[in-house]
């Protein structure tokens, strides 16, 4: 997951429209004016998912800004998937504060297409927002930070696919299949499969021997807890 940035313009092709969609409104409104400049098209700006996902059944966009959260009656991670699954073909660039890796991985589970930090500079965000919608990845520094140890830093990246990385890091934190499912918004019996393709390509006989192997050679790596959490 790597990124560079560069503070200078970013030469996209196209102008394409854009929905925003950021549980803060004035955080929406701000981007929405700062991407009119770059004579980007802004469709639609809410504050709320299910308003989200209507408004991408009208305006149909080619890129959502959008942040994470846990809203009630449709939080933002069901909305993508929904987005996803009447347009596959949408970009998807994630703005969000939130700082644990577990709903950053589900991010990048449903493949979005770029994940800036709220912590970091409206700048950046504009040249993320140029690079994805070139149809390219974008990820800050911030996050490919927080997420260091989620991806393979040996050799082993030649073996292993994103997903099947997402379920070793889940399978090392010590989720059930049925947890992992519902992380990855896969099925049970298909993470049974990524599992006995993973313990296939490491060369292990079991869930216990393959976090063992993917910990002690630094495919992943778990966040130490405190009691309390």
């Amino acid at each position: 997951m790597k990124s560079t940035f560069n503070s200078a313009r970013t030469d996209w092709r196209a102008p394409i429209g854009i929905l925003v969609v950021q549980e803060q409104i004035s955080v929406g409104q701000m981007i929405g004016l700062i991407l009119k400049q770059e004579g980007f098209t802004i469709e639609a700006t809410t504050g709320c998912c299910v308003e989200g996902l209507r408004l991408f059944q009208e305006h149909q966009p080619k890129l959502v800004i959008s942040s994470l959260n846990r809203q009630k009656h449709l939080n933002s991670i069901e909305m993508i998937r929904r987005m996803r699954l009447r347009d596959s073909s949408v970009q998807v660039l994630v703005f969000s504060g939130i700082h644990d890796r577990e709903s950053i991985f589900t991010a990048l589970a449903l493949q979005a297409n770029g994940f800036v930090h709220k912590t970091e500079s409206l700048d950046l965000l504009r040249h993320a927002v140029g690079v994805v919608a070139q149809g390219s990845s974008f990820f800050s520094p911030y996050v490919s930070k927080l997420c260091e140890g989620a991806h393979l830093s040996t050799t082993e990246n030649t073996k292993l696919a994103p997903k099947e990385l997402l379920v070793l890091q889940s399978v090392a934190e010590g989720l059930s299949t049925k947890q992992i499912a519902e992380r990855l918004f896969l099925s049970p019996k298909t993470v049974e499969n990524y599992r006995g393709k993973l313990m296939k390509k490491l060369g292990q006989k079991n869930a216990v021997t393959l976090t063992r192997y993917a910990l002690g050679t630094g495919l992943v790596c778990v966040a130490s807890r405190s009691p309390s959490d």
